[in-house]
């Protein structure tokens, strides 16, 4: 077991290797653009110390004062309850030091930071029955080898996992004297189910191993028996029983036809789980399942909406939860033993998330994010009914009321849909004429755009003047689980014609400039971007591809092995011959000759999901055939998270949005112009 003597998770030799190892990786960029196609080389090259960028201009003194205050702004996030009444939060404690971890006795007053780790550290669960106890996880600059990791009172910081294994899902027994988690080694499909003692290193063992992605849950009263989930795809999941005296397993509840599940406790008494699930219901809803009978019950009547996170009391008599109600939460309080609904607070809309009761159940902790605010730790007080703010949010100088609040939109799609969408507008006083538009794509592809606080919608909204849209097409989740897989396998070009009529509908608004639209996107927004360029060049005028896929074979070879069998539940199995021609048609690197408008594509070197491969070799082609390409290498993983690599991807982006829309730069512009 590792040991660290100070509260620092990661030591100098850590990052150390972690620099040579980024310097390694641009020096094998700079070799390979000496012997590639010249098209293929850059205009120029800079360089800072965790960033590599190609025909990427450094952004004036004017565009850097004008993110400032945006980059200031801090928000803060509640952790868990400590076993005295403290609260864990975490939050930048200044501007230039990432997110750490804090405990406080006292609403709005400052706590004591607990964490001093240099990447960032925003994670913590409070180990049962032991007070000033923390787990944590944390890896090295994004390559997602996730370490466990115990904090004890003194500040000394106990490895529990094994270096160099990607470890998850981490969950106490009751009593805080088991640790049960999930840990998986490179390149390798195998989940394996670990449980230890914190306080005993020997005790670490494998209590279930299996491929596919397999988590420890909770235990039952008695002791007897661990559940555990299956992950398959957003839309089919399972639940096992381990029986932890004699190992056997058993599937709680088996079907022949798929269900998705949404977690899953044992009741009071042991006799039934209370669990999420969307079996008999196109959403999640809870349910209680009777283990003798295998009955299954709804809790609550209405079955419109996902359920889409919710905890319980650690007596098992009140449990909280949110529904995700067409993108916005909406919080629900109910007594297990009675049915009846409890009063909750009058929130603001926004996203709620963090949910966790304390140790007797009397108050309940949560996060609210609002379109308008920063994330926020709040507590409720189920018996006086009080809300209780524990953090007030810095603004960095940044007044709320110009911050924009998006409206919920639906446009048509050519099957007759109705596509959901997130518009925000900038002040038409301010801005007036028809405004260049930003397409914002999210990730997933199973995920979601929704109406949190978001940092770059608002800088584009109140100081380019721009109209950002952030669509949900075909295959968002929110919306019931037969609009998720819309855009499966052979389907996946629905969510590509769902941008495609989005444009369209830009082209139907007064106060939107058709022929000034962007796109943007992360992850699987980032394969959406470039799938718009390839497929709709004309009616766009560039493209920002932030670690994504350019080619769907290429990816699901080279993804991390832990994480493969799930991409080819939804994109397609590579293997098979027909879906691997299939595959390599749609692809955006094939198509990459369609691309007409400037590009600027951003990636991670030590992104485990998206491996840098797919980004280089879409810049290279794009390229080649001449076009404007932009590119931004991080010494970071799935998306950047350190802080001044954070500034210069927004203040490069927002370079890119000047040159694209033809807006003066700000040192350049008259005081009335744009």
């Amino acid at each position: 077991m590792g040991h660290t003597t100070g509260i620092n998770a990661k030591t100098d030799t850590t990052h150390a290797e972690r620099s040579d190892k980024f310097e390694g990786v641009v020096n094998d960029r700079l070799v390979r653009l000496a012997t590639t196609n010249k098209d293929a080389a850059p205009d120029f090259i800079r360089q800072t110390p965790k960033l590599y960028m190609e025909n990427v201009p450094e952004a004036p003194a004017a565009i850097k004062k004008s993110w400032q205050p945006y980059h200031d702004a801090r928000g803060s996030g509640f952790l868990d309850f400590d076993t005295d009444g403290e609260i864990y939060y975490s939050i930048r404690p200044n501007r230039e030091d990432p997110v750490q971890v804090h405990r406080t006795d006292t609403p709005l007053k400052p706590g004591t930071m607990l964490t001093r780790d240099p990447e960032g550290l925003g994670n913590a669960y409070a180990r049962p029955q032991h007070d000033d106890e923390f787990l944590f996880s944390d890896d090295i600059n994004g390559n997602e080898f996730t370490g466990l990791f115990l904090q004890k009172p003194d500040g000394e910081v106990i490895e529990l996992s094994e270096p160099g294994t990607r470890n998850r899902g981490a969950w106490f027994s009751d009593d805080g004297e088991r640790l049960i988690w999930t840990r998986s080694q490179p390149n390798s499909s195998t989940y394996t189910i670990m449980m230890m003692n914190p306080d005993d290193p020997d005790s670490r063992r494998e209590v279930f191993s299996h491929d596919g992605s397999n988590y420890g849950g909770d235990i039952s009263p008695d002791g007897r028996f661990m559940l555990m989930s299956r992950y398959k795809s957003i839309t089919n999941s399972e639940y096992h029983m381990l029986d932890l005296e004699t190992g056997e397993v058993k599937e709680v509840h088996p079907r022949d036809y798929d269900i998705a599940y949404g977690g899953a406790v044992f009741s009071g008494d042991g006799k039934s789980l209370i669990l999420v699930t969307d079996e008999g219901s196109d959403f999640r809803r809870l349910a209680r399942l009777d283990l003798a009978t295998d009955t299954l019950t709804p809790l609550i009547a209405d079955d419109k909406w996902d359920v889409e996170t919710w905890n319980i009391s650690d007596d098992r008599t009140k449990l909280a939860y949110v529904k995700n109600e067409d993108g916005l939460s909406k919080l629900y309080i109910l007594d297990l033993n009675t049915g009846d609904q409890l009063p909750g607070p009058n929130l603001p809309p926004g996203l709620i998330s963090g949910l966790t009761f304390n140790d007797d159940g009397s108050q309940l902790g949560f996060n609210l994010n609002e379109s308008t605010n920063l994330v926020a730790p709040y507590t409720w007080d189920l018996a006086s009914q009080d809300l209780t703010l524990w953090v007030e949010n810095d603004l960095g100088g940044l007044s709320p009321e110009a911050f924009t609040a998006p409206e919920v939109i639906r446009y048509p799609n050519k099957n007759g849909d109705q596509i959901p969408a997130f518009v925000y507008t900038p002040d038409p006083e301010k801005f007036p004429g028809p405004r260049p538009v930003i397409v914002h794509y999210h990730g997933g592809p199973e995920s979601q755009a929704r109406p949190g606080f978001d940092k770059n919608a608002q800088y584009f909204v109140n100081e380019l003047g721009a109209v950002v849209i952030r669509p949900n097409v075909r295959g968002s989740r929110g919306y019931g689980k037969a609009y998720v897989s819309l855009d499966n396998a052979e389907n996946r070009l629905k969510s590509v014609e769902d941008a495609g009529d989005l444009l369209t509908w830009i082209g139907t608004q007064d106060n939107m400039d058709a022929d000034r639209v962007a796109v943007m996107g992360t992850s699987y927004g980032g394969y959406m971007s470039l799938a718009t360029a390839t497929t709709y060049p004309d009616k766009i005028v560039g493209a920002i591809d932030d670690v994504g896929i350019s080619h769907f074979v290429t990816f699901l070879e080279n993804t991390e092995g832990y994480r493969r069998d799930l991409r080819r539940v939804e994109y397609g199995d590579e293997r098979n011959p027909a879906m691997r021609d299939w595959l390599d048609r749609i692809s955006p690197l094939t198509n990459a000759d369609n691309i007409e408008d400037p590009l600027f594509v951003i990636q991670g070197a030590n992104d485990p999901r998206v491996p840098m491969s797919e980004a280089e070799q879409i810049v290279s082609e794009v390229r080649s055939n001449g076009n404007e390409t932009w590119y931004m290498l991080g010494d970071e993983g799935h998306g950047f998270g350190q802080l001044e690599n954070i500034w210069e991807e927004r203040e490069a982006m927002t370079m890119f949005f000047h040159k694209v829309f033809n807006i003066p730069l700000p040192s350049e512009a008259p005081p009335t112009a744009e």
